[in-house]
């Protein structure tokens, strides 16, 4: 008798391995064979509907039939396998309705949503939560918005969910006041946290390439590593507001962020006419942030009226920030150098609060560069590239305060004749040549 169970229990054994190795291996579905709407309890695909809890591969037979993925309300793995969607009414994929969603994309996947009006490319409704990353180093994921939304993120006047990417190469484009990853027009950024990967985000007319569309703020953009490439729509900051509005939070912690601005916007922070810029922190990572036209690198982007405006403020604790911008009507953020460097050329409207770390100040050559320093706190360096090319009688006043040593060092290419410095609290450097390097030591 005992024999008996023994072999049954064997049996039975035996037979429910297969079954877990089905569970393992998940579903795989074709959207040439029709579109697929996946929820809590299963799926549905051309009027059939059969219970499943994933995860899901999702795979394209006939390049001519794309068929749209929609995920409503569920939490679920899905593997995106050489797809090329586009669709003229609806997004390509859209998550929706609480829906968590850990999006695997392998080969080389394009959701074009271009054609679709206030439509996102890959939409993340504000409820609702991604996880995007890359099977493999070769995987490629290429995104467009359509008009008045976002590449990756909201639908017309939709704040965007929770966006995690990380990692894999992923171009995205907004749609016409849309940003590149964040909300759509008139939508916020949402949550963004970008971990690595190489990253090329463009905002398009009026939209950030990281953050808000039109009349969007930023939200909470976190970037902890990878390459990003981050473009500002015409009125939008690549990293930041979209135009006409303002606030949110950016964290950098790593990697390397090459932000441009589009026209008449900062390229971190603020776009046009935005109400304020952003609250800024870098704690490590290498930073280039350059506005084209009538912007700040870092701070807000053109505006009529200073006494409304607000350029946001700059922590720097770590890592390389360098800014560079052209025009005038801008605000830039207030600087708080704690550690790190931290390069401005140009100029520097609100002065910096240097509580160590190395300043370096580089003028443009079209104008002299007053630079303000509201206090100094700890050691910290000062190192001046100043540049006098195009500017005749030119002279800098730097205003220092705070109990302090001021020691200086000269390149030994410029002679004592080059320079003239005066004590606290004012230094003032005349330089008369372009390639005039004066190191400053400020000693607590």
């Amino acid at each position: 008798m005992k024999k008996f169970l023994l072999v049954c229990l064997l049996v039975l054994s035996i037979a429910l391995l297969p079954l877990t190795g089905l569970c393992q291996e998940g579903i795989t579905l074709d959207l040439s064979k029709g579109d697929v709407i996946i929820t809590a309890d299963g799926y549905t695909q051309a009027e059939k509907t059969e219970k499943a809890a994933g995860p899901y591969t999702i795979i394209q037979s006939d390049p001519a039939v794309p068929g749209l993925l929609s995920v409503n309300g569920a939490k679920v793995e899905i593997t995106l396998v050489n797809l090329a969607l586009a669709n003229a009414a609806a997004s390509p994929i859209d998550i929706f309705n609480e829906a968590q969603v850990t999006l695997i994309f392998d080969g080389i996947n394009t959701l074009d949503g271009s054609l679709a009006e206030n439509k996102a490319g890959l939409r993340v409704a504000t409820d609702s939560a991604l996880i995007l990353q890359a099977a493999n180093e070769d995987a490629f994921l290429d995104v467009k918005g359509g008009f008045h939304g976002a590449g990756i993120g909201g639908n017309n006047e939709e704040t965007a969910g929770s966006i995690t990417i990380k990692n894999g190469t992923i171009n995205t484009l907004g749609g016409v006041a849309g940003a590149g990853i964040g909300g759509g027009f008139s939508g916020h950024g949402g949550n963004i946290t970008i971990e690595n990967g190489y990253i090329i985000a463009t905002g398009n007319e009026a939209g950030a390439g990281i953050g808000g569309g039109w009349i969007g703020n930023c939200g909470n953009v976190v970037i902890l590593g990878g390459v990003i490439e981050a473009t500002g729509g015409a009125r939008a900051a690549a990293i930041g507001n979209g135009s006409d509005m303002g606030g949110g939070f950016i964290t950098i912690k790593g990697g390397t962020i090459n932000a441009t601005a589009g026209l008449s916007s900062s390229a971190i922070g603020g776009g046009l006419m935005s109400q304020q810029g952003c609250t800024i922190v870098v704690e490590g990572g290498i930073v280039n942030a350059t506005a084209v036209q009538d912007g700040a690198g870092i701070g807000s982007g053109f505006a009529i009226n200073y006494a409304t405006k607000d350029g946001g403020t700059l922590l720097i604790t770590g890592g390389s920030v360098t800014e560079y911008s052209t025009g005038y009507e801008y605000l830039n953020a207030i600087v708080t150098l704690r550690g790190g460097e931290y390069m401005s050329k140009t100029t520097i409207t609100d002065g910096i609060i240097l509580e160590g770390g190395t300043l370096k100040i580089m003028s443009t050559g079209r104008s002299v560069v007053p630079q303000p320093i509201a206090s100094v706190e700890d050691t910290a360096e000062i190192v001046i590239n100043y540049h006098t090319k195009d500017v005749e009688d030119a002279e800098t006043v730097y205003k220092v305060t705070g109990d302090f040593v001021l020691l200086t060092t000269k390149n030994p290419e410029v002679t004592a004749e080059c320079f003239t410095i005066h004590g606290a609290p004012d230094a003032k450097l005349v330089g008369t040549d372009a390639n005039d390097i004066v190191s400053f030591t400020i000693v607590k």
